[in-house]
Formats: C-alpha cells, sequence, structure tokens
C-alpha cells in the first residue's frame, strides 16, 4: 500500500463519514480514526491535562487530531478550570478537521495538513498532542510535533501498540474483508444482476443467466461459511449488511433500475477496497517497543525530554492496547 493510498482510503472514510452525518463522537467511527473514548482514555488526559492546564493563555495542537475526542476533552477541562485555552486542529483530512471543530468551542481553528511536514513555525504552541494520529504520518511527524512546541511546552502521544487489543481487532477486520475479496461476492453479484436484466431485457438467453447465477451462488456459500466461522467484529457487521441487501434485492430483480444495482455494488466495492486499506494503514502504524524507543529519540533529538514510553490498557477485560509517550521541551 503506497502512502497516497493510505491518505486517500482516510479522505474517502471522513468524506463520507460527514455526507452520512455521523457523528464524530460516535465511539465505532472514533476508533478507527484517533477519536476512539474510553475510561483508560480518558485518565489519561484527564491527567495529562490537570496538571497543564494554566490560568495564563495557553495555545495548544491537535495534531492528526481524526475526530478531535482529545481537543474536545481539553476544552471541557479548560471550561471547568477557566483556563484559557487556545485550540488548532490539524489532520491530512479536511474532511476529518471539520468535524472535529464541530465537537469545539468556535474559537478553535483548523486545516489540513500533513503532520510529517507542518505548515507552521517553531515554537508556536504551548501542548502538542495526538491521538492514534502521528503514528500515521511516520517517525518525521513526531519530531516535527516537538520542533513547533514552545521551550517548556509539553507533548503527549496515544499511539497504537504492536500486537495489542486495537491490532488485533485491525488482523481480524482485514482478514474478513480480504475473504469477501476472495470470494469474489460483489464482482459475482454485479455478473449475475447483469445476467438477469439482460435476460429480462431479452439482449441474453437464460443459459447465460444460468452460468452467472451459479457462479453467484457459489459466493454466496462462501459469504455463508464467512460469516459463520468469523469473530464479532466491525468487518462481521459490513460483511451481514451486504448479504442481507443482496438477499433482499436478488429474488427482487424486476423491482430495481439496472443502474441502481451497478451503483450500489460499485459503491460497496469502493467501500471495501478503503476499509482494506484502512486497516492495513493501522496495523502498519502500530509501534513495537524498539519502534517507541526510536520515537522517543527523535523527540529527543528535537528537544524534547520524553519519559519511558507506557503501556495503557483498554477494553473489558483490560489488555494492552496502547503506547503513552509524554515530554516536555527543554528551556
Amino acid at each position: 500500500m503506497t502512502k497516497s493510498q493510505d491518505v486517500e482510503s482516510w479522505r474517502a472514510y471522513w468524506r463520507g463519514a460527514k455526507a452520512a452525518g455521523v457523528d464524530a463522537r460516535d465511539p465505532q467511527a472514533a476508533v478507527l480514526a484517533g477519536g476512539a473514548k474510553g475510561p483508560a482514555l480518558d485518565d489519561f488526559w484527564t491527567g495529562f491535562f490537570g496538571s497543564r492546564l494554566e490560568p495564563a493563555p495557553a495555545m495548544m495542537l491537535d495534531a492528526a487530531c481524526g475526530a478531535g475526542a482529545v481537543s474536545a476533552q481539553a476544552a471541557a477541562l479548560a471550561n471547568e478550570r477557566g483556563a484559557p485555552l487556545s485550540i488548532h486542529c490539524t489532520d491530512y483530512s479536511a474532511a476529518a478537521v471539520s468535524s472535529a471543530l464541530q465537537m469545539l468551542p468556535e474559537s478553535a481553528a483548523g486545516f489540513a495538513a500533513d503532520c510529517a511536514a507542518l505548515p507552521l513555525a517553531p515554537d508556536s504552541y504551548d501542548i502538542a498532542v495526538s491521538q492514534f494520529g502521528l503514528e500515521y504520518a511516520g517517525p518525521d511527524a513526531f519530531k516535527e510535533a516537538a520542533r513547533v512546541l514552545r521551550p517548556g511546552g509539553h507533548f503527549a502521544a496515544v499511539v497504537h501498540l504492536k500486537g495489542g487489543a486495537i491490532a488485533d481487532e485491525c488482523a481480524a477486520n482485514l482478514s474478513i474483508v480480504r475473504g469477501i475479496e476472495e470470494i469474489e461476492l460483489l464482482s459475482r453479484a454485479k455478473e449475475a444482476f447483469r445476467a438477469g436484466f439482460a435476460v429480462l431485457a431479452g439482449r441474453a438467453p437464460q443459459s447465460a443467466y444460468q452460468t452467472a447465477n451459479k457462479a453467484f451462488g457459489e459466493a454466496v456459500e462462501g459469504a455463508k461459511t464467512l460469516i459463520k466461522e468469523s469473530p464479532q467484529v466491525a468487518a462481521l457487521a459490513f460483511l451481514q449488511r451486504i448479504y442481507a441487501d443482496l438477499a433482499h434485492m436478488y429474488p427482487r430483480l424486476k423491482a430495481y433500475a439496472p443502474q441502481d444495482i451497478e451503483t450500489w455494488i460499485d459503491r460497496g466495492e469502493f467501500e471495501l477496497g478503503a476499509y482494506e486499506h484502512r486497516m492495513s494503514s493501522m496495523l502498519a502504524a502500530a509501534q513495537s517497543q524498539s519502534d517507541m524507543a526510536s520515537l522517543k529519540e527523535r523527540l529527543q533529538g528535537a528537544g524534547v525530554e520524553a519519559g519511558a514510553p507506557a503501556i495503557l490498557e483498554m477494553g473489558s477485560p483490560s489488555r494492552p492496547a496502547a503506547w503513552t509517550l509524554v515530554g516536555l521541551k527543554r528551556a
């Protein structure tokens, strides 16, 4: 997967979420793109901001902001404590930034940018944060976050953990998506619908439909097996929705316009491909212990003294799911 494919898959996700009116606070949407919420994350950020929001005005950058959950929590805590906090959100996706700003005070600002090459002057912010974000942009993004911090500024990031609970769920999702592609469910459905419409219009013999219908039936059986054997993760719900829609539409061919069916299948194929890219990018972004040591060195090289990376457990029962990395820029 190229970086451009990765970027476009996330842009497509956020454009689709915005067009569908998805609430940026929705946990399922958030888990995918840095807006995840939950007791462990809330506790971490409450602890981080608790000792760093002061009466003096401060500027905060939420880098690779996704759904903007961290900014929203910071804004709420600052409001409770009467701490003047100016928040700037940035993400590769303009739609993500727009979604994040919906959750924030009108004074908040946002812009689309590559976090590995921020269009910002050095020493611009008092606080720089990221949740499941900077690691997608690569190691240079951590160096950039340090660069834009003022001396004495605070840094914190929550980072995907290789082999952790979230990574394991991504792997399960990816396995299902690739299973759907292997059985050719949507492509065979498209051919079966086309053949059926052609027969109804008198443009093809019944034998052509029978051949396409047989191939589609094999894919349907494959889908049944995949549904039966897959764990309860988000991609299973995606497969079940496709299966249910096909089961409803296929016997009612005469009730649909051919172009409507083509559009539905094309959209499903696009969503499937974009979902595969997102899950792949999440797994690629997950960091090992040695990776985190390298990121800590990059921060230190840019003037941020960081503590040892720590494991954050999430879920019930709790499992290691993420790294946390906290630092202070040298004065």
